[in-house]
């Protein structure tokens, strides 16, 4: 999952409560704009990724 503000990548999490958590909102909100139902939540946006951006981004957190 990605965490966005209008132009700017935050970062991407393991789930919607990490994503809610990081930015201190409830993870429902978080879920509802990765469903397409909020547009954003906190000032954030998030999206959910598809498995082969979650695969290179678990990749990448190993090599970290």
């Amino acid at each position: 999952m990605e965490r966005l503000t209008e132009k700017h990548y935050l970062g991407t999490d393991h789930s919607v409560k990490e994503a809610a958590k990081s930015v201190g909102v409830h993870d429902t909100k978080v879920s509802a704009v990765c469903k397409g139902n909020r547009k954003t939540t906190g000032g954030h946006s998030f999206r959910f990724l598809t498995r082969k951006e979650g695969e290179k981004a678990l990749e990448a957190m190993k090599d970290d």
